[in-house]
């Protein structure tokens, strides 16, 4: 995988409502790629809020599992609440990562809970549809 972007920033309305924060509230902000055979396949966008990753960021290898660094520092990711849809890459990805052309990606919307229940990971990931497929167990 790539690291396309990190970087400190304040929460949007969208991050904090997902994170159970308050919106402007310090979060890291994380971009990466994942290939397979010299293939994008995976554009992530990951939202933490600040506290959970002490230490300046510019000190953490990002391409590394995100789950592994929080339990690291005791927030074990262990579920999450998902939506998944059919979408484009936002246009300012395919124009700067060279992305553009590759038809429509599933968004997997997530929000990843701890052990303690608290929100520690905001993710949009975005799989090449082309590319990806997911089974889905569905219960009533």
């Amino acid at each position: 995988s790539s690291v396309l972007e990190v970087k400190e920033a304040q929460a949007t309305a969208e991050e904090a409502e997902a994170l159970g924060i308050e919106e402007g509230a310090d979060v890291i902000r994380l971009l990466r790629i994942r290939y397979g055979d010299d293939k994008p396949l995976v554009v992530s966008a990951n939202t933490l809020p600040r506290e959970v990753l002490p230490g300046p960021i510019e000190y953490w290898d990002w391409s590394g599992s995100l789950a592994e660094a929080l339990a690291a520092h005791g927030h074990y990711v262990n579920a999450s609440i998902a939506t998944i849809s059919a979408v484009e890459l936002p246009e300012e990805w395919e124009r700067r990562f060279n992305l553009g052309g590759m038809g429509p990606w599933l968004l997997v919307a997530e929000v990843g809970m701890t052990r303690q229940g608290e929100r520690a990971l905001y993710a949009a990931d975005y799989h090449r549809g082309s590319e990806i497929s997911f089974s889905v167990l569905r219960q009533r």
